[in-house]
Order: structure tokens, then C-alpha cells, then sequence
């Protein structure tokens, strides 16, 4: 059950993918109204984009709103609809033309293309399909976006048949809805064009409480001191490491237990929003030293240098009270549910980057 709980924890963890990263650049409104400021956009809360004007103040705008954002790295998105008319999505373009377009969005981490031709707009997919045969499973590709491709393309044959040679992937993709225009595009991303994101670094610190170390119960108050540095990816997105010096004290049943060392977790940002975060962090290993005092009958005292895996998933909550400054909680260690609330951390960052966060 607890190796289930912490499965779906994890998974969990992997969804969120952000298309724009605090990014520069331009947007423009229905109306025609263009705004100069920094843009982010997450893929999983597809009707919100962040924009930050030049001035510091901060607008949330729908893709209903928006006619197109064009970024200072020279990449574009324009809102369309896909399931209902009235339903827009965020999609950047990788190829514009009167007669097909070729898109592409960000989920869960994959990149899923979409063709638009006479104002419709398909979804190009390769799915996994299991058969059984002979007593034998085997597991094979349905290549749908080969007859997706097909079915818009009846007067390009040439061009049909080279969809039988191609692979799901964009520099394939782009090569043919180009040669379906015949070259006369608006508007083409070069998508070889190496981009550099800002990677950023936090100071944290915090203050935990355990209410039980290594599958046992602590019997009384038991404290550890953190802190460290937490880098993130880039700067604006969900995925950070959090590198720490640690000092905790476990007292248990039969021996009390004294952990000086380093640790290293991972960060996932379920839910980010400018003001606030609720994230999953995967406590993954400490290294250090390890000392553990014994009153007989029980072992007597003990000194090592350990390493030691933990794979001891948390949710916290951070809520960011200044530009560069933030407080935020931890419930940790929930795989061990009857132990909450007593497994918790509070705790502070600071962002010494060149911009906050």
C-alpha cells in the first residue's frame, strides 16, 4: 500500500511542463493592443498566462484575450480553438501558411503537434496499441498521424507518400506541411536554434520535526536544523534539486540517534502561481555521519559514516512575502500517514539570483 502511495506521488509529480519561462517579449490583445513585458505560460493550467509588465505590475490574461505572444527569442504562440469554438488553447507555431499550419504544445512533459487547415485543427498522435497472438503479447505503434496527415493532403499524392518515411518529430513534420505550402510561409521557427535558459539558486532554511526515522517511531520530541541551496532548472520553472547540510537528533525506543551530514532533494511544483506554490519534494539520499547512543541492555554508543537512501516523498505549500523572499511548510514523510502532522518542516528562502523568482 505504501509502495503504491508513493507511485502515484510520483507520477503525480511528473505532470506540469511550462511552454514560456519568465520569459521577454510581446502581446497582443484581440483588440489589437500590444503590451511589452515578461510572459509565463503552463501547459496544465492552460487558461491562465502570466504577464508582467515592465513597470513590476502583473496581469493574468486568458487565451480568449490573446490574439498572439511573440518572445524576444524570436518564438511565437498564437490561441486557437481545438475542442470547442468557444475554448481557445495556447499553441506555438512552428510553421505558418494560408494553407496548413503546424503547431506544437507542451503536455505532461511531451511535445504533441497539430496541424490546422480551412480553420480546423487536428491533433497528430502515435498510439500504443497491445495485441495478442499465438498466446504472445506484443505491442506496436498505430501510426495515426501518418492518415491524419493523408486525409488533408488528397491533392499533394507525392507528398503522401513520403509520410510512410517520416517519424513523428518536428524536423520531419515541418519538412512536409512546408513542401504541402509549396514554401510560401508567414512565418517558420528554426526550431536547431540552440536557446539558453537561466538557471537559478535559493538560499533556504528550516526547521523540522520527525515523527519517525527509518520506518520507527520517535517517543519524543525529535529536531533537525536545515539549510542550503535549491537550484532550479531554470528560473520560473517547476523543477529544482535542494542541496542541504542537515543536523537532526532522533530519539527512539531502544537508541538515540544523532545525523550530521549532506542531503539532496528533489522539488516538483504541482500548482505555481506568482504569489503562491503547492509542490511534491522526493527526499532522495543523505551521506554523513551517523551516531547512535545505546543504554543497556541495548547496544552501547556507535559512531559511522553512512549513506543512506530515503525516498521520502512530502507536500508543502510556499508562499512568496517579498520579491526575493518566501516562507513556506512541509508535510513530510506522508507515505507514513499516521504519522502526520507530527513529520513537518517551516522554513524560509531567499533568491540571490540576478531577478527573484
Amino acid at each position: 500500500m505504501k509502495f503504491k502511495l508513493l507511485l502515484f506521488l510520483l507520477l503525480c509529480a511528473t505532470a506540469g511542463f511550462a511552454q514560456i519561462n519568465n520569459q521577454a517579449g510581446n502581446l497582443t490583445l484581440q483588440d489589437g493592443k500590444e503590451l511589452q513585458g515578461t510572459l509565463t505560460y503552463y501547459s496544465d493550467s492552460p487558461n491562465k498566462i502570466i504577464f508582467e509588465q515592465q513597470q513590476g505590475s502583473k496581469e493574468i490574461y486568458t487565451p480568449k484575450q490573446v490574439q498572439q505572444i511573440k518572445l524576444n527569442s524570436g518564438e511565437k504562440f498564437v490561441a486557437r480553438p481545438y475542442v470547442h469554438r468557444d475554448s481557445l488553447l495556447l499553441f506555438q507555431v512552428l510553421v505558418e501558411s494560408q494553407a496548413m499550419s503546424l503547431y506544437v504544445r507542451e503536455e505532461r512533459g511531451d511535445k504533441i503537434f497539430y496541424v490546422s487547415k480551412d480553420d480546423a485543427m487536428y491533433r497528430l498522435e502515435n498510439n500504443e496499441i497491445i495485441e495478442s497472438e499465438g498466446g504472445t503479447t506484443h505491442k506496436r505503434k498505430d501510426n495515426k498521424y501518418i492518415s491524419t496527415l493523408s486525409t488533408l493532403m488528397p491533392d499533394r499524392m507525392d507528398l503522401v507518400e513520403k509520410l510512410y518515411k517520416i517519424k513523428l518529430i518536428e524536423s520531419d513534420l515541418a519538412a512536409i506541411v512546408t513542401g504541402y505550402n509549396k514554401g510560401e510561409t508567414s512565418y517558420f521557427w528554426n526550431s536547431g536554434k540552440k536557446l539558453t535558459e537561466d538557471s537559478n539558486w535559493v538560499f533556504f532554511a528550516q526547521y523540522s520535526q520527525f515523527g519517525s526515522i527509518f520506518g520507527d517511531r520517535t517517543i519524543a520530541r525529535s529536531t533537525g536544523q536545515v539549510m542550503g541551496l535549491q537550484y532550479y532548472i531554470f528560473k520560473g520553472g517547476r523543477y529544482s534539486f535542494k542541496f542541504s547540510a542537515d543536523y537532526n537528533r532522533f530519539y527512539l525506543n531502544k537508541e538515540n540517534l544523532t545525523f550530521k551530514g549532506l542531503g539532496i532533494r528533489y522539488q516538483h511544483d504541482l500548482k505555481k502561481t506568482d504569489r503562491f506554490n503547492l509542490y511534491f519534494q522526493l527526499h532522495l539520499a543523505d551521506i554523513g555521519r551517523l551516531d547512535s547512543e545505546g543504554e543497556w541492555p541495548n547496544p552501547p554508543s556507535e559512531k559511522k559514516t553512512v549513506f543512506l537512501p530515503r525516498l521520502n516523498p512530502s507536500l508543502g505549500a510556499e508562499a512568496k512575502v517579498l520579491p526575493r523572499t518566501a516562507v513556506y511548510a512541509e508535510l513530510n514523510n506522508i507515505i507514513f500517514i499516521e504519522n502526520i502532522p507530527q513529520s513537518f518542516s517551516v522554513g524560509l528562502k531567499y533568491d540571490f539570483g540576478a531577478a527573484a523568482w
